[in-house]
């Protein structure tokens, strides 16, 4: 296998939080495997980490003191997220307007936010402890599983693709 192809990992501290991620040497994007904080409620995601832009996050497992990720700084790039089994109370992807595919199943979250992901396609929201879900911007979206969880207000207009 070249070199190129081989997975390289990585931490990047930014603003008391620091993202554990992996690329391959010579292309330019990256997939954040963890984030954590001592000290912050609050993770901004970058766009970019050390010169790879971050186009997919996978995440599990203890995120500190993290109970919310706002990822609307990496909104051009972002096409994937996955977060299972996390302690997050909420989670903002507003502006992701690349992101097909957003998987946050088991992560107690109380406020998903996703308005215009225009190009979001599948969303697995199972298991948490959302309200409500404003799904009316998502016009793309094709598999919805929302079970699980709490909801007494569900707005699905505009989702001609269900």
């Amino acid at each position: 296998m070249p070199a190129s192809a081989h997975a390289l990992t990585g931490e990047h501290p930014e603003n008391g939080v620091t993202y554990t991620y992996r690329y391959s040497d010579g292309q330019p994007n990256a997939t954040i495997t963890g984030i954590y904080s001592e000290t912050a409620t609050t993770a901004y995601v970058p766009e970019v980490i050390n010169g790879k832009t971050v186009n997919t996050l996978n995440i599990s497992g203890d995120m500190g003191t993290i109970e919310a990720l706002d990822l609307s700084l990496c909104s051009s790039n972002l096409t994937q997220f996955t977060c299972k089994d996390v302690q997050l109370r909420s989670l903002n992807l507003a502006g992701c307007e690349v992101l097909n595919n957003l998987n946050c199943v088991n992560s107690k979250l109380e406020e998903l936010n996703v308005s215009q992901c225009t190009r979001l396609k599948t969303l697995d929201c199972s298991g948490n402890d959302l309200a409500s879900l404003d799904l009316s911007g998502c016009s793309s979206l094709t598999t919805l599983n929302c079970n699980d969880n709490d909801l007494s207000f569900l707005d699905l207009s505009g989702c001609s693709s269900l």
